[in-house]
């Protein structure tokens, strides 16, 4: 009986191998890599005036975007695109999509980043997927936005790639002068994009503390936007050491480039001093393009790895 039991046991397991390997094998098997990426300008077309004398209307060409395209993979579901950050050298998803085909817009002269590509197959409720594509870069030479008549722009928009592009020629500065870089924060980046939007209204530093400490208060509960070092004890040096969350900001208006705004920044002695000062251990840096401007606003705080700072003083409070 034991002997009969034995031999069933075996059996099951097994059964229970080549099943599980079987598996395996199929999902290795499903999606193939994507590959032959491509990149060209996009256009499209605005009704203006194209010439005086005689007056004459008509549809204008421009440039809209950079459009992306890939070859089709055989069985897949669908294709994930992911763009590089410069300043946080981190992948991120960008789109999600079933065509073969992605058009990058809302981008400022001189941007440059990179992107990969890969296909997935549905298997249940998750995902088998192919391997990455190699890695594409992207390059501008002028303003890609959709227009509306009369060459007006069709909206507002925030410019990632132009600012993490600042950010890293702006630890470059510091490099240069001897001095570590800063971290890029996201809690930073969020308060960035207020500011910047603020400025297209109201160029001043005077709503700066109030989003700060506004930010901070509503997404993490933290009131005291500081970090609070006591060393008054025995074993201490006798010494408080208070470091700011954020303490100075940059902000500059009517540069089309990242390379245009840095140039500002450093050509002014209080920017320059707040983008090199030693003192200084993150940051962010947010473009806003408006319809009729370009805002930036630059933002630098004291405490190193602050975000993972204040999620912990977040969990401490509760």
């Amino acid at each position: 009986m034991r002997t009969e039991i034995k031999r069933f046991v075996a059996v099951v397991m097994m059964t229970t191998l080549v099943l599980v390997g079987m598996q395996t094998s199929t999902k290795a098997a499903t999606v193939g890599q994507v590959k032959t990426i491509k990149t060209k300008t996009s256009y499209k077309y605005y009704k203006g005036v194209k010439s005086v004398k005689p007056l004459k209307w008509g549809k204008i060409k421009y440039k809209y975007g950079v459009k992306a395209s890939w070859s089709k993979v055989s069985g897949a579901d669908g294709y994930e695109l992911f763009t590089y950050g410069v300043a946080t050298k981190k992948w991120t998803k960008k789109k999600d999509t079933k065509k073969t085909s992605y058009v990058f817009t809302n981008l400022l002269e001189k941007d440059k980043f990179k992107f990969k590509v890969r296909a997935y197959k549905a298997n249940g409720s998750e995902r088998v997927y192919g391997a990455w594509s190699k890695v594409k870069t992207v390059r501008t030479n002028s303003l890609r936005t959709k227009i509306k008549k009369n060459c007006k722009l069709a909206k507002n928009f925030y410019d990632r790639y132009a600012a993490e592009q600042a950010f890293v020629l702006q630890n470059k500065y510091r490099k240069d002068k001897g001095v570590a870089d800063l971290e890029w924060s996201e809690d930073l980046y969020q308060i960035c994009k207020i500011r910047a939007k603020q400025i297209a209204k109201d160029f001043s530093h005077s709503g700066f503390i109030r989003t700060t400490n506004d930010y901070f208060l509503q997404k993490y509960g933290i009131e005291d936007t500081s970090l609070v070092i006591d060393n008054t004890s025995e074993y201490g040096d006798g010494k408080i050491e208070i470091y700011m969350f954020a303490n100075a900001e940059n902000a500059a208006r009517g540069q089309n480039s990242y390379k245009e705004v840095c140039r500002a920044w450093k050509n002014s002695e209080g920017h320059y001093r707040n983008m090199t000062k030693e003192e200084k251990k993150c940051g962010a840096i947010a473009c806003y393009k408006t319809k009729n401007d370009y805002c930036w606003i630059a933002i630098f705080g004291e405490v190193e790895k602050l975000d993972n700072t204040v999620k912990e003083m977040s969990n401490y409070k509760k």
